[in-house]
C-alpha cells in the first residue's frame, strides 16, 4: 500500500511545458480610412506537453498527466473590417490553422480501437495527427446596419454567419467524437438610445448541435464502452434589457 501511494503521488507531479512562439503581423488601413485589413502569420512550438500518457513499470502501471508530447502549432488569420456608408458596418474573419502533435508515441487507446486501427498493448500514437479543438479551416462573415430615428433614439441590426471545419472533440482521437463541419448563424435587433438598450437576440439559429467535449466511459452494468459528450446550447432566443447609468 505505501509502495501503490509512493507511486501515485508520484504520477500526480508533472512539470511545465515550454513553448516557443513567433508571430508575423501587419495592419492596412484603405478606402478613405474606411476599411481596416488584419493579417498575421504565426507559429508555436511546444515542448513537454501536458497530456494524459502510459505511466508504465514500478507498483502501478497507469495513464496520468505527463510531460509525454511535443507539438506544432502554425497558421495565419485575416481579420477585415469596412464602414461603406456611415450606417453599414461589414466585417470578415478567416483563420488556417495547421495544429499537429510532433511527437506522442504512447497515447492511451479509444475503447474498441484495434491493433489494425493502431491500438497495440493498451497504446497508440497519435505523432502527427491533428490536435483537439484545432478546425484547419474557420471563417465569420457579419454586418450590422443602424438606422437614426429622432433624438439619440436608434435601430441597430446585426447578423453573423460562423464556419468551422472538423475537429476532434478530446484526447484520443475516437471517431465517435469527431465534430464534423458546421455553420451557426447569429442576430441582433437592437433598440438604442444614451441609456437604454433593449435587443432581441438570436444565437444558432440554425439550431446546429455540437460538441463541447466528448469522452468515453465505461458502464459497469453494460462491461463496455459509451461515448459521453457535452452540446453546446441549441437555438437561443433572448430578449435583453440593459439601462447605463
Amino acid at each position: 500500500a505505501a509502495a501503490n501511494n509512493a507511486q501515485a503521488r508520484q504520477l500526480a507531479e508533472f512539470g511545465p511545458e515550454k513553448v516557443n512562439a513567433y508571430e508575423l503581423g501587419s495592419k492596412w488601413t484603405f478606402a478613405e480610412g474606411t476599411a481596416e485589413l488584419n493579417a498575421a502569420l504565426f507559429r508555436t512550438d511546444s515542448k513537454d506537453l501536458q497530456v494524459t500518457a502510459l505511466i508504465p513499470g514500478g507498483v502501478l502501471t497507469a495513464f496520468a498527466v505527463e510531460n509525454a508530447a511535443s507539438a506544432r502549432n502554425q497558421g495565419a488569420e485575416v481579420e477585415l473590417n469596412w464602414r461603406p456608408i456611415q450606417s453599414l458596418v461589414l466585417g470578415a474573419r478567416t483563420a488556417y490553422l495547421d495544429a499537429k502533435y510532433s511527437n506522442f508515441s504512447d497515447s492511451q487507446c479509444f475503447g474498441g480501437e484495434t491493433a489494425t486501427q493502431g491500438c497495440v498493448n493498451g497504446v497508440q500514437s497519435l505523432s502527427g495527427q491533428q490536435l483537439p479543438f484545432s478546425p484547419k479551416f474557420a471563417a465569420t462573415l457579419d454586418a450590422e446596419y443602424t438606422w437614426h430615428l429622432v433624438g439619440q433614439w436608434s435601430i441597430a441590426a446585426f447578423v453573423q454567419a460562423s464556419y468551422s471545419q472538423s475537429y476532434w472533440t478530446e484526447f484520443v482521437d475516437d471517431p465517435a467524437s469527431r465534430q464534423g463541419s458546421y455553420t451557426k448563424y447569429n442576430a441582433r435587433l437592437a433598440l438604442r438610445s444614451n441609456h437604454l438598450d433593449l435587443a432581441l437576440i438570436g444565437r444558432n439559429l440554425s439550431n446546429v448541435y455540437t460538441f463541447a467535449g466528448a469522452s468515453q466511459i465505461n458502464p459497469a452494468a453494460a462491461g463496455g464502452t459509451a461515448d459521453a459528450a457535452t452540446i453546446d446550447p441549441p437555438r437561443e432566443l433572448i430578449l435583453q434589457l440593459r439601462y447605463h447609468f
